[in-house]
């Protein structure tokens, strides 16, 4: 699994070193947005991720937004209780409009 993240953000660092903190720096490769040299072998641009977190999955899924949290909720054990809560259709919708109210104020949540 591939996470790519906007590395100019604090919020958005802050989230990477929170993952890597559970161990899982061997099941996920991390790529930041000023990277600009991976960013191209797996053909992605700076700006493409500037708006949302990226997942590309083992089986070359892209995933962003609030799916990119969810596909992290089951590869992560610590959070296997709320895996159930992650899949339910209801949570997708509410769950997709919480990441936008995040994702549009992350500069303001976390600063330098």
């Amino acid at each position: 699994m591939t996470l790519i993240y906007d590395g100019t953000c604090n919020f958005c660092k802050k989230t990477v070193s929170v993952i890597k903190k559970f161990g899982f720096r061997k099941r996920i490769n991390f790529i930041s947005s000023k990277d600009k040299k991976e960013l191209k072998k797996i053909h992605f641009t700076q700006d493409s991720i500037l708006k949302d977190f990226v997942v590309i999955t083992d089986g070359k899924r892209i995933l962003k937004g609030f799916y990119v949290f969810r596909s992290l909720i089951d590869i992560i054990p610590f959070f296997i209780f709320f895996q159930f809560l992650f899949h339910l259709p209801l949570l997708n919708l509410i769950g997709e409009k919480i990441y936008l109210i995040i994702s549009k104020n992350r500069k303001c949540i976390i600063k330098s």
